[in-house]
């Protein structure tokens, strides 16, 4: 959709949208990280009809990562209940794939 009508601006919308769930609580938080992680796999895949500016975005997700890290611990819904740590070790699983993958941290 975003190939046939770049004008409705789908690009700013879901890179905003990514941004305003950081300042939410931990699922936002968590949802948020997933999605950054997805575009940065789509992107360097050359999946993505557009790029995110990783520069913003990285570096409110590293500061909300570090910021909120406690309630992220002690988060266990959804699929954070899978890892030692709560979404906290999602957190950390997602950033060593982005290290080897992408040679980006997001911590």
């Amino acid at each position: 959709m975003y190939k046939e009508n770049p004008e409705l601006g789908l690009d700013k919308m879901f890179e905003d949208t990514i941004l305003e769930m950081m300042d939410g609580e931990p699922f936002d938080i968590y949802v948020a990280l997933f999605l950054v992680f997805n575009q940065l796999r789509y992107e360097h895949d050359g999946r993505s009809s557009f790029v995110i500016d990783r520069d913003k975005v990285l570096k409110k997700l590293r500061q909300t990562l570090i910021n909120n890290k406690e309630k992220l611990m002690n988060y266990f819904e959804w699929a954070c209940g899978n890892y030692e740590g709560g979404a906290w070790g999602e957190v950390v699983r997602i950033d060593e794939l982005c290290k080897e993958k992408f040679n980006i941290s997001i911590l």
